[in-house]
């Protein structure tokens, strides 16, 4: 007994045979599932300073987002003893404060300090002796959270509706328009 064939390319010309086949290709990618995957690249902080100030500050920085900092690079072009301790603290909102103390015994040092960091707290480096080194770059790595970040699922399934009917977009359009009517031009800061 011959196998049905049911032939899924139809129509007599070409138009209408590439008609059809797009037809299939979006009905299978709906029941395959979307799934997007967001690279979330870290923030790279850069930094350079002839000399640590007075009380030994190389560098102070407010976090702008919930992450760790994950790598920290320190080039010293000379020390004045062979070994120079620099300091990493983060000030948390609360006045706490969380140390971490290196001990830069070459001109390129690399440290993995993985301190949990949040919005509006202060990451600050500092020389222990500011007259031991100079010359100073610095350069650290911030891991944003990903819980912090937008998810962009619900934006996948938009795209995909207004592909099955362009006529969604105009309406999509008006209601961000509206949306952007509603908001108040300036938000209102604590304390206020």
């Amino acid at each position: 007994m011959p196998i049905k064939r049911e032939h899924i390319v139809q129509g007599n010309t070409v138009e209408e045979k590439l008609a059809s086949i797009e037809s299939v290709l979006r009905h299978f990618s709906t029941r395959l599932g979307t799934k997007v995957v967001g690279l979330i690249p870290p923030v790279v902080i850069l930094h350079g300073q002839r000399v640590p100030d007075d009380d030994g500050r190389i560098f102070a920085g407010i976090m702008p987002l919930n992450g760790s900092v994950s790598t920290v690079c320190f080039s010293i072009a000379s020390f004045t003893n062979r070994a120079a301790t620099v300091e990493l603290s983060i000030t948390r909102r609360d006045e706490t404060t969380t140390v971490q103390k290196y001990v830069c015994r070459h001109n390129i040092e690399v440290m993995q300090p993985n301190l949990q960091v949040a919005i509006g707290e202060i990451l600050r480096v500092n020389a222990l002796d500011p007259k031991s080194m100079s010359d100073i770059l610095i350069g650290a790595l911030i891991q944003p959270d990903i819980s912090s970040t937008q998810r962009f699922e619900q934006m996948v399934d938009a795209l995909e509706a207004l592909e099955e009917n362009p006529s969604a977009l105009q309406a999509t359009q008006e209601e961000g328009r509206q949306l952007q009517r509603k908001q108040p031009s300036r938000r209102k800061i604590e304390g206020d």
